[in-house]
């Protein structure tokens, strides 16, 4: 008989007969167990505005796309702006654009082809940069490269991308994946570029939920639907923006959180379907998921449960914790989120929550006051805010989830880091 480690291997009648009978329903297949141990990226907020290729003959035309952002930002009101143009070029330098308070304004750099290079903004004699074009350019760059090493390492590397929303930028200036500058740009830089195909059964790489400015000047979001058409296969259509598959031992859901009304914009607002309907597919798929056997949910969609940013968190009335809450403690819950261009995090009645909105955007980079109650904020802590280009790589191992953030800090010494944000299973 042969001998492994000094020690004689012996069969017994009821373990042969529970390999060869039973062994299809109770021994994972080397794909199952592939699957068991695997990761994806998450980030967000990566769009840039607002592609201006002109010079001073077009000024006509940019005085068209800064009426049709401050028409839409500013609830019709008409802020000046100053154009600044090169004197020997007459291509476009610099836009000035005005705030609604005295000594408030955003300065604009342009030098690329008419995409934005560098966002200041200002508060009387306070300045600080919000935007630099090199961060988006370092997210997709390092987010590509990243699912190259999956395809080739899938059980250590992530294979697949999510995105929670603001891609592009608006459809004032085309709408179509081919017409809009915005659409072009994504797809040559980034969509372009991800290897073929898809993990397992998944139809790609990439599985983003609609932003408001996916739906900002182009209501059929003719854009979105031609650049992802495979996301019909999981059921997203112009009528029903959510969908969901299966990967592993994990679901993934994701919803539509709406446009943006800009007398409330952090309303779950003229969403498809409305609010309710999308709660109702949220409880049968969580319950679905459960009766499954899954180990854990991950949930996408735009406006944030919990934050301390930008326009604030979802109203009550409209805010899916109380849902999430009664399933966390019979599947693992980790909700992606963005719209206030900041990243957060917070786990809140056993349940995760990531803000994430350091994909390539200009960045909010203060905090607003929030009631004496309200859960600790875990990424920032209550230190000062930096500006911080990011994703998250989700790490699922079994029952356990590995949470890492990789991170361009411009303004850092050391401006390359990483932080484990969710080292093991939820507290």
């Amino acid at each position: 008989m042969e001998k492994f480690n000094n020690r004689p291997i012996q069969f017994s009648f009821v373990a042969v007969f529970l390999v060869v009978f039973l062994g299809t329903s109770m021994v994972l297949t080397a794909s199952e167990q592939e699957e068991e141990s695997y990761s994806f990226i998450v980030f967000g907020d990566s769009r840039i505005p607002a592609y201006a290729p002109y010079d001073r003959k077009d000024k006509d035309q940019l005085d068209q796309l800064i009426h049709a952002v401050t028409k839409f930002a500013y609830e019709g009101k008409e802020l000046p702006y100053e154009a600044v143009f090169n004197p020997d070029t007459q291509q476009l330098e610099k836009i000035v654009l005005r705030g609604e308070s005295e000594g408030q304004s955003r300065i604009i750099t342009y030098g690329r082809d008419g995409w934005p290079d560098v966002f200041v903004d200002k508060a009387g004699d306070y300045a600080q940069v919000s935007l630099l074009a090199e961060g988006q350019e370092w997210v997709y760059d390092n987010v590509v490269r990243e699912i190259e090493k999956g395809v080739e390492n899938p059980k250590d590397e992530p294979t697949f991308a999510l995105h929670t929303g603001d891609i592009v930028y608006f459809g004032f200036q085309g709408k179509g994946a081919e017409e809009s500058p915005y659409w072009r740009d994504f797809d040559r830089r980034f969509i372009s570029r991800l290897p073929d195909g898809g993990p397992g059964d998944l139809t790609g790489r990439f599985f983003p939920v609609l932003g408001n400015h996916e739906t900002w000047g182009d209501e059929q979001i003719v854009g979105f639907r031609e650049m992802f058409p495979y996301l019909k296969k999981h059921g997203f259509s112009i009528d029903h923006r959510v969908y969901q598959f299966d990967y592993g031992n994990s679901s993934f859901i994701f919803l539509d959180s709406g446009i943006m009304d800009p007398k409330n914009p952090a309303d779950w607002y003229k969403s498809t379907p409305g609010y309710e309907k999308q709660m109702e597919y949220l409880t049968t798929w969580l319950e679905s998921a459960i009766a499954k056997g899954k180990d854990h949910a991950f949930l996408a969609f735009h406006y944030p449960v919990f934050c301390s940013s930008g326009y604030g968190a979802l109203p009550e009335e409209h805010n899916p914790h109380s849902i999430l809450e009664e399933y966390a403690d019979k599947i693992n819950i980790n909700v992606f989120n963005g719209h206030v261009h900041a990243t957060e995090t917070y786990n809140v009645d056993g349940v995760r929550y990531f803000v994430v909105g350091g994909g390539g955007g200009e960045q909010n980079l203060s905090a607003r006051e929030t009631p004496e109650n309200y859960p600790k904020e875990l990424y920032w802590q209550g230190r000062k805010r930096k500006l911080d280009y990011n994703y998250l790589v989700i790490n699922v191992n079994g029952e356990d989830v590995e949470v890492t953030v990789k991170r361009f800090r411009p303004n850092e010494l050391k401006p390359f880091s990483q932080v484990n944000i969710v080292p093991d299973r939820m507290d």
